[in-house]
């Protein structure tokens, strides 16, 4: 019943990898739609590229051997130890101010939702963080305490783990309320395992099935769960009555992104199949299992949308189909073909859905115009609609997740930046909203700090925004550092967010900017695909753009620019390192994409599947080729002054081969014509740690950098 919009965002960012893949003496990848690309691996370790006529040499791409286990080998390990223990060495050093700054973050770090009502299947459960604990366990409450139980803790499974992810809208009870199952990942390739735990008498682990997604689905009788293998990329159904696994056989998966979820009705299971920005939707008929699933959408209308199903027998989807994304569809099936199929709501005044909750007897609807947003609410029965409307300005609405959704209100977040978390109730009977809960900092004023939002001219005469925030000892003073935060991929915002991770760092004398350059979702879909494929490149000159404009407009000194970003956010600030290195003071990035097209080009990067339909593929075109690696961070790398460089990669990580960012840091130091700091660390995990306080290590470690940097240049090191 929840909300599944996420589920698309999720599906662009992480990808079933099994990216690692030897690099012989000798290799040629060619495939009936791709040209031959072979890779040439010399004595001294350097590895030749040849396809589209060019001959590229990569001196540092014996970072890429791996052993026949697909791990990097003992001659790799010996420089992950020594680049591990110079970074080791340096926070050891500072350890008192990465630990002050995460003590100092974590108490601004409050979650006002944990005081709602918060549901799983029938069970009304409250969730807490034990002793510390990064990750919650759920109670079943009822009206004696003395009676509560616990029904699932995450907290002891993730006990001695170094990397642990469990996504929270995808832990399931099953409809007998008897069962409850979630899939958890417990070493960071994206790869999970189904964990189906009996709920009463005494919680027991029933099943175990490894190798999947984390997306699963219960049919009706509570005795069948659809779920996602990566072993063969097909849909499964486990039977716990028997203990069967069978094969959903008919679909096709090849070179996509499978899924699966169960609908609001719970009448179905909702089977998608994603590839290329089109989709296959199929129907698993939850109260006749063992019917062949049927298909009612196809990859060749040429569109993703998010369906659900209704209890009143209707199946409502939106679309992100070019100048559909402001409408809301229904339609009933009739013998498997779609009757009744009409436009229920549509936005009006240049307001795009982004996102749907369905209760039993209405819907919701969150649209936003650039930074703006509303929300909408659609009585079923009737098909009326009405708004709210929050007066406020630069503020971020969400549904939550484990909501009564027989009722007839709904819980929304809300907050902005100078405004903590606040859980609000609309009562659709009153037409009310109320506060439930209001997350309160202590020793905060508003009034210590300013928010502005100014713009930059870039590239095709497009104003790009900037979030500026200072506190009041530094506005208007261009002598304070600035901290520049960049994202800009897969149509992700940088929406507002109150200033937990950031009040530290403003405290102690930076004013913060963020670059909310195209490839995001900021401003709508087209900002998005302003920063895709062919117009990729858009998101990098708009990087250069705002640290010149900042620059030029007085906000704060060449040089003193202290930029950071993570994963996709490598592309700019590689680029913009590239381009502008004499602006920056330093850089954080953290796990970031900047071999770019090196990874675009290898075919065993299983996550390229879904990247090249981004960012273009530059094997099988040669013009993608030529343009991507005009703005490629390694490939122009050049003899210059770089600032001080602190990255990191994973050894697990799905998303972004390891081996990206030491051979992106080892080229500048190569090349740099100055003697900066350049620190790099890899981890034996997973993309970014997780965990309630993820975020704020990362954040503790970034400032305390970034500190010791200033410091180092203001005594004359």
């Amino acid at each position: 019943m929840h909300s599944k919009f996420n589920l698309m965002k999720l599906i662009r960012k992480w990808y079933l990898v099994f990216f690692l893949a030897l690099i012989q003496s000798c290799s040629t990848q060619e495939t009936e739609d791709n040209p031959p690309l072979t890779l040439t691996k010399l004595e001294n370790g350097s590895v030749v590229t040849n396809v589209h006529g060019v001959s590229m040499v990569d001196e540092f791409g014996w970072w890429r051997d791996v052993d026949p286990k697909g791990q990097p080998t003992e001659h790799v390990m010996g420089f992950v130890e020594t680049e591990n223990a110079a970074s080791e060495q340096f926070f050891t050093e500072h350890a008192d101010q990465v630990d002050q700054y995460l003590e100092r973050i974590k108490a601004n770090v409050l979650d006002a939702s944990l005081d709602r009502p918060f549901y799983l299947g029938g069970y009304e459960v409250k969730r807490e963080y034990r002793d510390g604990s990064e990750y919650p366990t759920y109670y079943a409450v009822g009206e004696d305490p003395a009676k509560d139980f616990v029904i699932l803790d995450l907290a002891e499974r993730a006990k001695d783990t170094n990397y642990y992810k469990v996504y929270p809208g995808d832990i399931k009870v099953s409809p007998d309320n008897q069962y409850i199952a979630w899939a958890e990942d417990v070493v960071g390739l994206h790869e999970f395992t189904l964990h189906i735990q009996r709920i009463s008498p005494s919680p027991e682990i029933i099943v175990s099935i490894p190798n999947m997604e984390s997306y699963l689905g219960w049919t009706a009788d509570s005795n069948n769960i659809v779920y996602t293998s990566i072993t063969d990329f097909s849909y499964y159904r486990y039977n716990l009555s028997d203990g069967t696994n069978i094969k959903i056989d008919g679909i096709d998966t090849a070179d996509s992104y499978p899924a699966v979820y169960d609908t609001a009705s719970g009448r179905y299971v909702n089977i998608s199949v994603f590839i290329d920005g089109a989709q296959d939707i199929w129907l698993l008929d939850s109260e006749n299992v063992a019917n062949a699933p049927i298909q009612i959408f196809s990859r060749d209308e040429g569109h993703e949308i998010v369906l659900e199903h209704s209890k009143n027998g209707y199946f409502y989807y939106t679309s992100e189909m070019q100048g559909d994304e402001n409408k809301l569809f229904r339609f009933k099936l009739q013998d498997s073909v779609k009757v009744e199929h009409e436009v229920v709501f549509e936005s009006q005044d240049g307001y795009l859905i982004d996102d749907t909750s369905h209760f039993n007897d209405y819907i919701f609807i969150l649209a936003s115009k650039g930074f703006e947003q509303r929300i909408y609410y659609i009585d079923k029965a009737t098909n009326e609609s009405h708004s709210v409307i929050f007066d406020q300005d630069m503020f971020t609405l969400d549904f939550l997740n484990g909501q009564d959704y027989a009722s007839n209100t709904v819980l929304i977040s809300y907050e902005s930046y100078l405004t903590p978390q606040i859980i609000y109730s609309l009562d659709m009977a009153s037409k009310s909203k109320t506060i439930v809960s209001q997350a309160e900092i202590a020793d905060y004023d508003p009034a210590d700090y300013k928010v502005s939002r100014i713009f930059a001219k870039s590239v095709g005469d497009v104003d790009v925004p900037i979030t500026l925030i200072q506190h009041k000892d530094n506005i208007d003073s261009p002598n304070a550092p600035l901290w520049l935060y960049v994202y800009g991929a897969y149509g992700d915002s940088l929406n507002p967010e109150f200033i937990s991770y950031e009040m530290p760092i403003l405290q102690d004398g930076f004013n913060i900017a963020y670059a909310h350059v195209r490839g995001g979702g900021e401003l709508g879909p087209e900002w998005h695909r302003q920063g895709k494929q062919m117009d990729r490149k858009n998101t990098m000159e708009d990087f250069v753009s705002v640290a010149k404009y900042l620059v030029d407009s007085g906000v704060v000194k060449k040089g003193n620019i202290f930029a950071s970003g993570a994963s996709a956010a490598g592309q700019p600030l590689g680029y913009g390192l590239n381009e502008l290195p004499d602006y920056f003071h330093s850089v954080v990035a953290w796990v970031p994409v900047v071999d770019f097209l090196n990874s675009l080009m290898d075919d065993n990067v299983s996550f390229n599947v879904t990247e090249r339909h981004e960012f273009g593929n530059p094997v099988k075109s040669e013009e993608a080729f030529h343009y991507i690696r005009s703005f490629s961070a390694y490939d122009n790398v050049r003899p210059q002054v770089y600032p001080n460089i602190y990255t990191t990669s994973a050894l697990q990580d799905p998303g972004v081969p390891y081996w990206g960012p030491p051979k992106w840091l080892y080229r500048i130091r190569a090349n740099q014509t100055n003697n900066s700091t350049t620190l790099l660390h890899i981890e034996n995990t997973g993309h970014v740690k997780t965990g309630r306080y993820g975020r704020a290590h990362r954040c503790a470690q970034v400032f305390t950098f970034f500190q010791a940097m200033r410091e180092q240049t203001e005594s004359g090191e």
